[in-house]
């Protein structure tokens, strides 16, 4: 929704309730997004106070202190919320990013594998971590590429466990299932490029391969590519 908005509505039940730790919560997430950092940590900060054992207020507190970059401080937070809450994954993840910007690869890593044993389909957990055992010394080629062959397993498995749940309920329905394109016989049209039928395609014929990302211009990824794009044949 709208934070200014959100905002607003905080403001006018603490007007008349100061001590509502949900007004005082969502008046913290609402300023942080709005980016007014300094009104999101006062509020965050009486919600904590409020509430001291709830996770939610600790984990929004650190965020806020993430985004100031006052890492330290983000850290407390993050490890009051998961002393609140062993089990809250998102405090593992943002407690796990914040470790490894300090450096602290080792910690870094453990928090983001409990985070993903928590929570086994948490995504960013499951990228962030990936990402980080590049940097991990200890972490072998093997061990690297092992942990991204598993995680594209899961991805897969997921996938086709929610393909077979469409089907089944396109034929209760009493719709037709197809939806790859050996059961269509199509490629589906997308963004106004039109269908291909399958059977016209030469199987033998040069793939035509783009590469496309917003992290090629500043971000490291592009450093990963490069030897994938010198490589490439024309």
């Amino acid at each position: 929704g709208c934070p200014e908005r959100m905002a607003e509505r905080c403001e006018a039940t603490l007007a008349t309730n100061p001590d509502s730790f949900e007004a005082q919560l969502n008046l913290c997430i609402a300023k942080r997004l709005e980016g007014k950092l300094d009104a999101a940590l006062a509020a965050g900060k009486r919600a904590a106070q409020l509430n001291v054992n709830s996770a939610a207020a600790h984990f929004q507190l650190g965020q806020t202190w993430h985004e100031k970059q006052s890492f330290h401080e983000a850290v407390i937070c993050f490890e009051n919320a998961l002393e609140a809450d062993p089990t809250f994954s998102p405090a593992h993840n943002s407690l796990a990013g914040t470790l490894n910007g300090l450096g602290k690869l080792d910690e870094a890593l453990r928090h983001w594998k409990r985070a993903i044993e928590i929570s086994p389909d948490f995504d960013v957990a499951h990228s962030n971590r990936l990402l980080c055992m590049n940097y991990d010394a200890g972490c072998t080629r093997e061990e690297l590429a092992e942990a991204h062959r598993a995680w594209g397993r899961r991805v897969a498995d997921r996938r086709a466990k929610h393909a077979g749940a469409k089907k089944a309920v396109a034929k209760k329905a009493g719709v037709n299932p197809a939806t790859t394109e050996e059961e269509a016989g199509a490629k589906p049209a997308c963004d106004g490029i039109p269908a291909r039928d399958a059977k016209t395609v030469d199987p033998d014929r040069p793939l035509r391969v783009g590469y496309v990302s917003a992290d090629f211009r500043g971000h490291p990824v592009a450093s990963f590519a490069e030897p994938v794009v010198t490589s490439h044949d024309p």
